[in-house]
Formats: structure tokens, C-alpha cells, sequence
């Protein structure tokens, strides 16, 4: 008998009674009671009970961090305006809104004028440096060689799973957690709507289960991209049955104002406030819009 790990999702339950949605039962072919459970380490065999059959893990690689010494080199600089994602935020959120950005989510810059976001994790452990090119105006992506990570000081990356962008801040507040696609949109709606801990998983199918570990006991609303919204929704059912003790919500505005023609297809949450809130360029004042 062989087992079959394309298949290992369609067993919602392991025999030994733990959920699977993490997919670690991996099912005997044509079998959906009989296999091998990577969480307890038990062989399931259609001829006995449970098996203790454990496989021979490998070893960990240890985990690299950055120095903060190594960072702090980094860290976005006012008497350099060399950032153009910074530049952005300035231009469209003024200056006091962008400094507190920069601050909260530790901005640091890189070559060619790229931003660097920090992927720093709950005590505050620096795990990787992520850089992106943006367009000073616009604030679109330009992708060319960025969007690549680094994951220690030697640009060697190392197999620790990466965390939410701004996990960081979950200690020091007991708001409510907002978790988007891009670290973009995390940095832009924190001033739109500074209710929430705005946090970022990275791209659309990097949002999993093991980055939600430490959330058990709070609220969580999730805010999909425009047409990521059923995906997310399926996800989101996931984390339920995982994380019991966590209230989560989905938005479904995106998929709402497209609809209505406010946004454009892939469209987020960011694009929507850009392009609709009140703002005046002669005082520098941010003015939110009613929500």
C-alpha cells in the first residue's frame, strides 16, 4: 500500500481524531481511514489499530535572525530622501500621517531607492527583510528584480516559516487585528483606519494557518483583494476549526465596489480609501472619509 499526498486534503478527520486540515494525515491510496498521521506519528493499517511508526525527522536548521545592530543601518532616514515608497506616503498621506508609518512598521531602505519591510515576529525577532520598488506617484508596484526576501545577514535563506508583517505590534495594543494581501496596503490603511492592527500575510496564497498561531482569544477580520474573497472565505473556515477561541470576520466590500464601479479588477482595500478620501495638499491635513 502507498500513500497518496496529492490527496492527503480530502480527509477532514485523521483517525486518531484530530482535525486535518493541515493536511498532516496522508491517506493509504484509495483509503480515507488508513494512513500516516505526521501530527501523532501513527501508522494506520486496514489489518490493526494504530501503529507506532514514527519517521526519522530531520534535523532543524537553526533559526537566523537579523541583528538589530545589522537593521538599524537600514532604517529609513529623513536626511536622505532616497525612498520612494516613502516619498508616496508622504506625498499622499502627509508628512505626520508617513512618520508615523515609517516608525510603526520599522521602513527601512535599500539600493535603488526600494523600501525594505521587516518581517519582525512576536518577540520581536527580526526574520527577513523584504524589498519592493513602487512608483513615487502612483505607488504602483514596479516589479523587475524586487520583491525578493532576505533571510540573514549573508543573503542566505533559511527554511524558518515566515510571519505576518507587523506581528510585532500584537503585544503592545488589544485592538482588533486586520490581516490584507500586500504590507503596502497594511502601512496605508493603518492611518485610514488606525482601529485595527493592520497586518500583512505577503501575496493571496501566503495567508496559512501557522501564521495565525498566536491570535487564539482575539478578533481577526480578514480583507481579501477584490476577487480573492471566496478563496479567503474557504480559509477562513480552516482557521475556525483550528483556532477555536478566535472570532473571525471576512469583508466582502471589495467585491462590493467593484461591482458598483469604485474599483478596479484586484483591486484593494488601499486603492478604494486613495482614491476616495478628502485631502488638502495647502495644510497638510489628513481627512478621513466616512466608512
Amino acid at each position: 500500500m502507498k500513500l497518496d499526498s496529492i490527496n492527503r486534503r480530502k480527509v477532514k478527520v485523521c483517525p486518531c481524531g484530530k482535525s486535518n486540515s493541515d493536511g498532516k494525515f496522508v491517506p493509504f491510496k484509495n483509503q480515507t481511514k488508513y494512513g500516516f498521521c505526521h501530527s501523532c506519528g501513527d501508522l494506520i493499517k486496514p489489518d490493526s489499530k494504530v501503529i507506532d511508526f514514527h519517521f526519522k525527522k530531520k534535523p532543524e536548521i537553526p533559526k537566523e535572525f537579523f541583528s538589530q545592530k545589522y537593521y538599524s543601518k537600514l532604517l529609513y532616514d529623513y536626511n536622505n530622501e532616497n525612498n520612494d515608497f516613502v516619498y508616496f506616503l508622504n506625498y499622499w498621506l502627509g508628512v505626520y500621517n508617513a512618520d508615523e508609518v515609517v516608525k510603526k512598521y520599522h521602513l527601512g531602505t535599500g539600493e535603488n531607492n526600494a523600501v525594505i519591510f521587516p518581517q519582525i515576529d512576536y518577540l520581536g525577532n527580526i526574520y527577513g527583510l523584504k524589498y519592493m520598488l513602487y512608483n513615487k506617484l502612483t505607488g504602483r508596484r514596479i516589479k523587475r528584480k524586487y520583491g525578493l526576501t532576505v533571510w540573514s545577514d549573508n543573503s542566505i535563506k533559511h527554511r524558518h516559516k515566515p510571519c505576518l508583517f507587523g506581528l510585532h505590534q500584537l503585544k503592545s495594543s488589544n485592538k482588533i487585528i486586520a490581516i490584507c494581501e500586500s504590507e503596502k496596503t497594511a502601512c496605508i490603511m493603518s492611518v485610514f483606519m488606525p482601529q485595527y492592527i493592520w497586518m500583512a500575510c505577503g501575496g493571496s496564497d501566503a495567508l496559512n494557518t501557522e501564521k495565525l498561531k498566536h491570535f487564539n482569544g482575539r478578533k481577526v477580520h480578514l480583507f481579501p483583494d477584490h476577487g480573492k474573497y471566496l478563496e479567503w472565505s474557504e480559509k477562513m473556515e480552516r482557521f475556525e476549526s483550528k483556532y477555536k477561541y478566535t472570532d473571525f470576520k471576512i469583508s466582502r466590500e471589495c467585491e462590493i465596489w467593484f461591482d458598483e464601479g469604485k474599483l478596479q479588477d484586484k483591486g484593494d482595500i488601499a486603492d478604494y480609501y486613495l482614491s476616495n478620501y478628502k485631502w488638502s495638499h495647502n495644510e497638510r491635513k489628513f481627512n478621513t472619509i466616512n466608512y
